[in-house]
């Protein structure tokens, strides 16, 4: 999940004011210590990956849909 950068700004903003530990700042966000420690690296998001787009060929996807109908999908999480 992506936070806005409004959010992120604003979490880091509080950090500096209250002087803020990291663990204090998740605390009373509610985020992960590692979005936090990421964004006093780099607080604006990603717009570009470092692996290529993956693509999908429809036939082979059909064709195995149909020869496999009772496969589930399983989505990967990152």
């Amino acid at each position: 999940m992506t936070y806005p950068i409004s959010f992120r700004h604003k979490v880091l903003s509080v950090r500096e004011k209250e002087n803020f530990s990291i663990a204090q700042v998740v605390k009373r966000f509610c985020v992960g210590i590692a979005s936090v420690t990421c964004w006093l690296k780099t607080p604006d998001p990603r717009t570009t990956r470092n692996k290529p787009a993956t693509r999908i060929d429809m036939e082979i996807l059909a064709h195995d849909v149909k020869d496999h109908p009772r496969t589930r999908i399983i989505r990967a999480h990152p």
